[in-house]
């Protein structure tokens, strides 16, 4: 299947998930996605590694090494991984997003500021599953991809890439899923 789709997420997230460091994504939703909120519209997808939004201070100090310097959005993108949806969860409380701090890199002002954005809109917590592009991606950054949105085309000509190798081996992965669901069942 190739993609034709990239999600935009933070640069130093977009690294932890290449890494294997990081197994989760919270979506609630950007300034542009509509009166209905943020959606997974798509279950595979390429991770656009965006400045936009990054806060150090946001990150935990143990995750600041995925952190690259500037602040500026690129004219192009590197895009090297991408990530299949395993599972999605409604994150009940805020004291779930501390249980599930080993499968993420934020810290506590960061967790409050996602808990308490629109609190009639629920908080998602997104599994994932990462793999490494079977051919890496340069788009530029164009007005459909510029802003604060989550969901952004790749265009038709760079789209024939698919997912190459896993970053975690299944056994692994279907662990961090098992430990999510008791983490959410506490």
């Amino acid at each position: 299947m190739a993609l034709d789709v990239a999600l935009k997420e933070w640069q130093s997230v977009c690294r932890l998930l290449a890494q294997g460091r990081q197994s989760v994504l919270l979506r609630k939703g950007g300034i542009q996605e509509g009166p209905g909120g943020f959606a997974i519209k798509h279950n595979a997808f390429a991770l656009l590694p965006t400045r936009l939004h990054q806060d150090a201070s946001m990150l935990r100090p143990e995750f600041h090494d995925a952190l690259e310097p500037g602040d500026d959005e690129p004219a192009r993108f590197d895009v090297t991984h991408g990530c299949r949806v395993s599972d999605i969860h409604v994150v009940p409380s805020r004291d779930t997003l501390d249980r599930l701090s080993p499968f993420h890199p934020w810290g506590a002002s960061y967790l409050d500021l996602r808990w308490n954005y629109r609190p009639e809109r629920p908080l998602y917590l997104v599994v994932v599953r990462t793999f490494a592009l079977s051919e890496a991606l340069v788009v530029t950054n164009t007005y459909e991809v510029a802003g604060c949105r989550s969901w952004v085309p790749i265009a038709d000509d760079v789209a024939r890439t698919t997912f190459g190798e896993p970053v975690l081996a299944e056994a692994a992965h279907t662990a961090i899923q098992s430990a999510i669901v008791g983490m959410l069942e506490t």
